[in-house]
């Protein structure tokens, strides 16, 4: 994938190779590689080709990411005063985690191998702006609002999938409040080497930032936590110190 600078607008120039294999094989190599992660196997030839032709699937979803990513910063610019716009490839390593934790997942169909995300910092309002700009320019194949509905962890915000040239790509939307949440998830859940993403691991740890989301949505939403949740709040964060302790 190139960008070309022309002026002051940047042009995304497309990949000229494209992936050679179905999507019926894409679903074998992902099933092979999960049998082989769970197994104490040695890599083999399969293994090896299997490992090669989902390196290739993945990165058809580089140009249709970027293209995806562009179009957002161009709404969120329309709604808010801060751009912030990231997006990413799913690394193997973790395609081949989720094939393992949801074994009726088929590769060709998973929906967030490319994806992108917007923090913005008017909370709630610009969430809902963007969300109506996406509606109506783009395919959305699917949405999910977490933060009328979070999830059982606590985690919140906004998921839609939309499909551009053929690949379906995730758009997460999200207040500062919930992306600092998940980043301090996803740094304890690394130190710790716990899935505490999917609400496993440490009672202790799961409650903890399960009331932080909490806490975290109501600061957001101005509101003053009552005398109830600060008591459960500061017992679930003195029950969860030792595991931050000189960190």
């Amino acid at each position: 994938m190139v960008t070309q600078q022309r002026g002051q607008q940047a042009r995304v120039v497309a990949p000229r190779t494209a992936p050679g294999v179905s999507k019926g094989e894409i679903n074998r190599c992902g099933d092979h590689l999960r049998d082989w992660w769970l197994s104490d196997d040695e890599p083999n030839d399969v293994t090896l080709m299997a490992w090669n032709a989902i390196q290739e699937f993945r990165s058809s979803f580089q140009y249709p990411m970027t293209k995806v990513a562009v179009g957002v910063r161009q709404f969120v610019r329309r709604e808010s005063s801060e751009v912030i716009v990231a997006q990413r490839l799913k690394r193997m390593p973790q395609i081949i985690n989720k094939l393992v934790r949801f074994p009726d997942t088929k590769l060709a169909r998973m929906e967030d191998i490319g994806g992108c995300r917007a923090i913005l910092p008017g909370g709630r309002a610009e969430i809902l702006g963007v969300m109506k700009r996406i509606k109506r320019n783009w395919d959305v194949k699917r949405e999910r609002d977490y933060i009328d509905c979070p999830k059982p962890t606590g985690y919140r915000g906004v998921h839609l999938v939309v499909e551009r040239d053929g690949q379906r790509i995730e758009v997460q939307l999200r207040t500062p409040g919930q992306q600092a949440w998940a980043d301090a998830v996803e740094r304890t859940a690394g130190r710790l080497r716990l899935p505490l993403k999917d609400g496993q691991g440490h009672p202790e740890l799961v409650e903890y930032f399960r009331l932080a989301a909490e806490g975290i949505a109501m600061d957001e939403g101005y509101l003053q936590p009552d005398a109830e949740f600060a008591t459960r709040f500061a017992t679930a964060r003195a029950a969860v110190q030792h595991y931050f302790q000189g960190r």
